[in-house]
């Protein structure tokens, strides 16, 4: 998806600052290097304050107001998380109770703050996608106290881990789901750590559609060297063709090395479904 400039924490221009603002001091966020900190500042007036965050850089420069949209009004405080490199920097804002938006920025090489969705959150991308792979047991529609939390930048450099929580009308339950996220490829993934938390967590999730496994013969034996197509219609259109190999197992997307040789495609089908639902649904 491509960037949208839709804030941009400006190169050399500022606006200027409310004075009747209050400055929150405790809420002060600087970057590793400390090239970069971020004050934020309420008014003082009615039942709820109006926030506004300014961004100061090293070296002088005046401060520059981080402007916010239609989606992720500053209504309250915000938690900010700059990435290790300072080439990101991420921002949870709550936005009433039980809820709250995410937005990413990437910081470029002229210190200029920019937003990486295309008028949808991070938080929005990430729901879209736990809908698209899974369904809430009942109406999804229902689902309320939708919330999003940032558990961390991973030490690889290029991801980041997301937790989604949410109740649903009508039932007694509330329920969590992880997920990381890949800051180059804006690609959603689960690790082995989301596996092992979901498993624990998010048994309510079920997942959407069925294991489509298709090959020429049902009724022979597979052996070292045959090729089964596998298609996970819950994640998308995409067939892995995958080779027995000489021992006779075949390396399965998302779950490992499962043994085909000796077994019709029907049941191993049937086996890679029971392993999808044992590994991520406990």
């Amino acid at each position: 998806m491509a960037a949208a400039l839709l804030a941009v924490m400006g190169g050399g221009s500022s606006m200027a600052q409310d004075a009747s603002l209050v400055k929150a001091e405790e809420h002060a966020c600087i970057s590793p290097s400390e090239r970069f900190r971020i004050d934020q500042y309420h008014t003082t007036g009615g039942d709820i304050w109006d926030w506004e965050f300014w961004v100061s850089r090293k070296g002088g420069a005046p401060p520059v107001k981080l402007s916010t949209g239609a989606r992720d009004p500053a209504m309250y405080g915000a938690g900010f998380s700059f990435h290790p490199s300072e080439k990101w920097l991420l921002r949870t804002q709550k936005t009433g109770s039980g809820d709250n938006v995410v937005v990413l920025y990437r910081i470029t090489k002229q210190e200029t703050f920019v937003r990486t969705d295309a008028g949808s959150t991070l938080d929005e991308l990430a729901w879209a996608e736990f809908d698209r792979v899974y369904s809430l047991a009942g109406d999804a529609t229902q689902r309320y106290h939708a919330g999003c939390g940032f558990l961390g930048w991973e030490p690889d450099g290029e991801t980041l881990r997301l937790r989604l929580t949410a109740a649903h009308c009508g039932e007694a339950y509330r329920a969590d789901w992880t997920v990381h996220y890949h800051l180059k490829t804006k690609k959603f993934f689960f690790a082995s750590d989301d596996r092992a938390h979901n498993k624990r967590h998010g048994l309510i999730w079920k997942p959407r559609g069925k294991l489509a496994v298709s090959a020429h013969d049902d009724l022979r034996l597979l052996r070292a060297g045959d090729v089964v197509s596998v298609q996970f219609t819950s994640v998308g259109p995409e067939k892995h063709m995958l080779t027995v190999g000489q021992d006779g197992f075949v390396k399965v997307p998302y779950i490992g090395k499962v043994r085909a040789a000796g077994r019709t495609c029907r049941q191993l089908a049937n086996l890679i479904r029971v392993e999808i639902e044992k590994q991520y649904f406990g």
